[in-house]
């Protein structure tokens, strides 16, 4: 079994300092969810997509890989909600603890680009799967 200590540190944080009531550690998104809101997940994706296309840095940071090949293959290591009667809180927290080093560079350059898609790809995954049910207006734009 492989204890994460940078995870449980931060698990522990949300739940206490934070007061989150769910914390999930290594969330992914699932093919086999009953997606209530399929027509706004859709939207959203094409959204992303349409930005992915217009743009060529997100393009590049994207590359050949289809949104949902991305999307499953990606894992936020903690997600923190505290929700409560003046307003709710998401968390998502990505540790980025190695002992070695984060190995995001390349011939002793930092790949700053590596680091932005994770941001990115966790921002998207939360806006697409999250959003739509915490938002009272289920068309935000994006």
């Amino acid at each position: 079994m492989n204890i994460d200590i940078e995870e449980s540190l931060i698990e522990s944080w949300l739940h206490i300092i934070k007061k989150c009531q769910i914390v999930q550690n290594k969330w992914t998104t699932s093919t086999t969810w009953d997606e209530i809101n399929k027509d706004i997940i859709k939207i959203r994706k094409e959204k992303i997509i349409s930005l992915i296309n217009n743009n060529e840095y997100v393009n590049t940071i994207f590359g050949t890989r289809s949104l949902d090949t991305v999307f499953k293959q990606s894992e936020c290591d903690l997600i923190g909600i505290n929700y409560n009667l003046k307003e709710n809180n998401y968390y998502i927290v990505e540790t980025a603890f190695h002992e070695k080093g984060l190995h995001y560079s390349k011939n002793g350059v930092r790949d700053n680009i590596r680091i932005y898609k994770k941001i990115l790809v966790e921002g998207l995954i939360f806006y697409t799967y999250i959003a739509p049910f915490i938002s009272k207006d289920t068309n935000l734009n994006l």
